[in-house]
């Protein structure tokens, strides 16, 4: 793995418990091909596991995850809507594959999740945030719209009234927003994030696993085909979007910033 690639670390710090961790050696993580690849091959491998009762989907470093690599995209301006395309099949199905474990999975959010990053908080089934957390769209800032389930997963959250009025406003959300919103759970000292989300876990775990794997299934209904369907109403509009000079501009614009400004 390269400084610029994000790595998904999974471990098992009990039976019942699987730990999936996002990893970068430099900068903030980011959404790319080879965490897209390592999180669907964690999530397969978790998804027939009959020990299983919670999964924590959590982040080193100082954001939990900044969405798509606006210097992997200027690098690809040339061919832009063929490298998002390919970017988008991969973080859909993995997305997906995260969605559909059997067991509830809880996001460990610090600093900021922005653009696919929210939308991986989302995909989760709880939100436990640090009270410094903010949450942000950009994807309309950048010239997009959203993408990875994010349309249809806050507007289950909030509502659609107000999903649209999140989605086009700049300002991010701040942790105690995201609370009062229903996006975050429980809110919890930096320092404290961890412990407070492996206890949930414990809690989970605690309770007869069939009990939860069918409750979770119940409460699903067809989410996931729901999903699936709207994540490809989600890539078309996204791919429109990439051949506009909006987009273009807006992502010259942000390369003149760290590479790492969110998505």
């Amino acid at each position: 793995m390269s400084e610029d690639e994000v790595s998904v670390h999974l471990t098992r710090p009990e039976a019942a418990v699987a730990v999936l961790t996002m990893r970068r050696k430099a900068g903030p993580n980011v959404i790319d091909g080879t965490f897209c690849g390592g999180l669907l091959d964690a999530c397969e491998a978790l998804a027939n596991d009959e020990a299983l009762h919670a999964v924590l989907l959590r982040a080193e470093g100082p954001a939990f995850c900044v969405g798509a690599d606006i210097g992997q995209m200027q690098a690809r301006l040339d061919d832009l809507p063929v490298y998002l395309g390919e970017l988008i099949d991969h973080a859909h199905a993995a997305v997906l594959a995260l969605v559909a474990l059997p067991v509830p999975v809880i996001a460990c959010v610090q600093g900021v999740a922005a653009g696919g990053g929210f939308s991986l908080a989302l995909a989760c089934d709880s939100v436990i945030a640090s009270r410094a957390a903010h949450f942000v769209v950009a994807y309309p800032q950048l010239g997009t719209s959203p993408d990875t389930g994010f349309t249809r997963s806050l507007a289950a959250r909030v509502g659609a009234h107000r999903a649209l009025e999140i989605c086009l406003s700049p300002a991010p959300l701040d942790a105690g927003q995201a609370h009062r919103l229903g996006i975050a759970n429980e809110l919890v000292d930096d320092e404290d994030l961890d412990a407070a989300a492996l206890s949930a876990a414990r809690r989970l775990a605690a309770l007869p696993r069939m009990a939860v794997v069918g409750t979770k299934a119940l409460i699903q209904g067809d989410t996931l085909s729901a999903l699936a369907a709207r994540m490809r109403s989600e890539k078309e509009w996204f791919l429109r979007c990439a051949g506009t000079d909006a987009l273009h501009d807006r992502i010259r614009s942000f390369s003149q910033r760290p590479r790492t400004t969110p998505q």
